[in-house]
């Protein structure tokens, strides 16, 4: 059998890599999506495993922006760790982390982040080292009252939310969120406005049942816009005619009790929030010091 090689992305391999998708995933990732997640957001980094021409492994660091500590770094969400059966082994796995790490190092990115699945959590912990900061929920109910207490639109915000020291806090500018919320092909998203913070919501199915779901949660602990925001959408369930609503929270933080004031309550599903340090010029927070309750999911 041929040797596998482990090696940064070339301009094609995204072929071999939508395939792999399929048949590891048995998902259909099209140029359009695999463009938008994988090319666009700049300082991405993609390796491969290659066997006679072949793409039979992937991970991928998604460039992401945060504030850290009061600074403005660069992160890296992992997205897409997938290997073909007859080519997955410990070596192959810890081949792709290594020069995924490396090639962020050699960029700058100040640390690594992940939401995994279960299979790529053990991974992840054993394997990679990384540490896990604290465990979100999945919260689900029937959708709040309405209240147009809040506003509503497809505007996007004018400036992003501001982490004091201590916070590590995903950054939101124009561009991030033209990327995120308009140019995502197929994607339907609505915004909330309320004291100059902001909640993002889609709809979807599951299950037969139309959901609201929140995407995005750009709103500190202890605001007292999260009531109109939640009112917002409420309002926005209604006019979409959605049953449940659907949230990732970590447990103690204000959304999560706002949400348990609500009706819903967690529903059995959980992952942690898996970190590496790359930087180390400051601690990383536990999960309490994040403003990044599932921020930015459409995992349902």
């Amino acid at each position: 059998m041929s040797a596998v090689t482990c090696r940064p992305y070339r301009e094609g391999d995204e072929v071999g890599i939508r395939a792999l998708y399929t048949s590891v995933f048995g998902l259909d990732v099209d140029e359009a999506m695999w463009a938008w997640a994988y090319r666009r957001p700049k300082g991405t980094v993609i390796v491969v495993l290659e066997r006679a021409g072949s793409i039979v492994g992937h991970y991928a660091l998604q460039a992401r922006p945060f504030v850290r500590d009061g600074r403005l770094v660069q992160a890296g969400l992992a997205i897409g760790l997938m290997v073909r059966s007859d080519a997955r082994n410990v070596r192959s796995l810890v081949d792709m982390h290594k020069l995924a790490t490396d090639l962020a190092r050699d960029q700058g990115m100040s640390f690594l982040y992940a939401f995994p699945n279960p299979a790529s959590r053990k991974v992840h912990r054993q394997l990679f080292g990384w540490a896990a900061v604290g465990e979100l929920a999945e919260w689900e109910g029937p959708p709040p009252s309405a209240s147009a207490a809040g506003e509503r639109g497809c505007e996007l915000p004018a400036s992003a939310l501001v982490a004091p020291v201590g916070v590590a806090v995903g950054y939101r500018d124009h561009g991030w969120n033209t990327w995120r919320f308009v140019d995502k092909p197929g994607a339907e998203y609505v915004f909330h406005y309320a004291a100059g913070s902001y909640a993002v919501t889609k709809r979807y199915v599951r299950d037969k049942v139309p959901y609201i779901h929140i995407v995005d949660w750009q709103v500190p602990d202890g605001d007292a816009a999260i009531a109109a925001h939640l009112g917002s959408i409420g309002e926005q369930a209604s006019a979409w005619g959605s049953d449940r609503l659907s949230a990732w929270a970590s447990r103690g933080s204000s959304l999560a009790h706002h949400l348990e004031q609500s009706g819903l309550a967690p529903v059995g599903r959980s992952t942690p929030l898996l970190v590496l340090d790359l930087d180390g010029a400051s601690p990383l927070p536990g999960l309490s010091r994040w403003c990044l309750w599932m921020a930015d999911s459409d995992v349902y």
